[in-house]
């Protein structure tokens, strides 16, 4: 009986888990219900468990606390995301990675512009838009002017959901991700 115990609470403290992830673009140190959770030292992620229902995070951004309620719901993602400023968060929903999402890539601005992505090299004239499916993970990107000499933004494009992400390139600048379910982290190599 005592074993059969064990085992209905192990089961149901797993089932009522959620997880929370923390983007940042900034060092950042995240408290969670009084208890130093993570700390990261440099622009980074990190993601752990947490026991479901609404949690008294705290992320201290440049050395002030920004206090927030999270909502974390067994079996899914609440996605802090931390910068320069400010703090939010929204609740997303795991995706399988053989999933594939809907990527369209837009060429915005006057200037044709060279994405990299994934080992594919491809030049884009103002208008032009690019469909990719791709799968929910990271994908290495850069974007480079059009005769692929000047670096304007490189990184990784993370695609979180399910929903259709949209990205608008142009010379000069980072991309800008339209969606909710994706988001450009650079790099800095």
């Amino acid at each position: 009986m005592i074993l059969l115990t064990l085992v209905f609470s192990l089961l149901t403290s797993f089932a009522s888990e959620g997880t929370i992830r923390v983007d940042a673009s900034v060092p950042v140190m995240v408290i969670v219900d009084g208890k130093t959770a993570v700390q990261l030292f440099d622009q980074g992620s990190a993601s752990f468990s947490a026991p479901a229902g609404p949690r008294n995070v705290v992320i201290m951004l440049n050395g002030s606390p920004n206090e927030l309620v999270a909502t974390v719901q067994p079996g899914k993602i609440t996605r802090i995301t931390a910068g320069k400023t400010g703090v939010s968060q929204q609740l997303i929903q795991p995706t399988d990675p053989e999933l594939e999402v809907t990527t369209t890539f837009r060429v915005l601005g006057r200037e044709p512009v060279e994405l990299h992505l994934e080992g594919e090299r491809l030049v884009l004239s103002p208008g032009d838009q690019k469909v990719y499916s791709l799968r929910a993970t990271s994908h290495p990107m850069q974007v480079r002017s059009a005769d692929g000499l000047t670096v304007f933004a490189k990184g990784g494009l993370q695609v979180l959901g399910t929903d259709e992400i949209v990205i608008h390139l142009s010379a000069g600048r980072a991309p800008e991700v339209i969606g909710t379910h994706g988001n450009f982290r650079p790099s800095r190599r």
